[in-house]
């Protein structure tokens, strides 16, 4: 009798302990979340089981009227509503009172925390030419970047939270009318420590002058407040048909740059 009751007792003592991991199985899986991210009226991610990907436009109406952070020119204009309209966003404040969708806006959703990184972006100097031909160079574009490259821009950003901005610069040849290059090229690249790394890159041979897209930051972020920050880079092309989105990680460790989601998207036309 004692032995069948201690052998009762013993089944159920597995039977709570496999019912305890099963209940803290499902409340982590609960706590993991998701986070959402929508680039002006283009692009649309999620994140989920430390995975990135896109919002399948058949899914878009499952994030309407909810709230995002919402940031516009690198400015927080608050915690409003978003209601998508035929794959137009539009902004509403806890009235529902209509507030101007400008370009540059971006939206940070989900249970998961997003931290916004600012930034700010100037014209290159005369002297930083210098460290964009030395990127062209090594990658064997004899192409100079002088006063007359259409895009040169330099942008300063905090990556690695140490106080210190670090230098990212976006440059381009692309829509040029006067001259004509070998090569059509553009370029986004971190300077840190004296050392050039590249981040996006497109090289082309030259066959018209409104060929290839132009690159620019379009936002910048951490998860969780992991060590990891994310950069978003926005490529738009002449006809303005198209948006190509990268979403790179970049590791403070080694001062790397990974490519974690692509977004190539068709604008839709008026």
């Amino acid at each position: 009798m004692k032995k069948r009751y201690k052998l009762v007792f013993i089944c159920l003592g597995i039977y709570a302990i496999i019912m305890a991991v099963i209940i803290f199985i499902n409340q982590s899986n609960k706590n993991k979340g998701v986070a959402t991210i929508f680039i002006d009226n283009y692009s649309k991610w999620i994140y989920s089981d430390q995975k990135w990907a896109k919002i399948p436009d058949s899914e878009i109406e499952d994030y309407s009227w909810k709230k995002y952070d919402i940031y516009q020119n690198q400015k927080f204009i608050g915690n409003n509503y978003l209601m998508n309209s035929e794959g137009q966003w539009y902004i509403f404040d806890n009235n529902r009172k209509s507030i101007s969708w400008e370009r540059g806006t971006i939206a940070y959703g989900g249970d998961i925390k997003i931290e916004n990184i600012s930034y700010t972006s100037t014209n290159m100097t005369n002297k930083e030419y210098a460290y964009a031909n030395r990127v062209l160079k090594q990658l064997n574009i004899k192409d100079v970047l002088d006063e007359n490259t259409p895009l040169k821009k330099k942008y300063l950003i905090d990556l690695d939270n140490d106080g210190t901005k670090e230098e990212i610069f976006a440059i381009s040849n692309t829509y040029q009318d006067m001259i004509t290059p070998t090569k059509v090229y553009s370029i986004v690249f971190l300077r840190k420590n004296n050392k050039n790394t590249v981040i996006y890159r497109s090289i082309e041979k030259f066959k018209t002058h409104y060929q290839g897209c132009r690159p620019s930051i379009s936002t910048a972020f951490k998860i969780n407040k992991d060590n990891n920050p994310k950069i978003a880079i926005s490529c738009t092309f002449f006809s303005a048909v198209e948006v190509n989105n990268y979403l790179y990680e970049y590791n403070n460790k080694t001062t790397d740059f990974k490519n974690i989601l692509i977004d190539f998207t068709k604008l839709k036309e008026d």
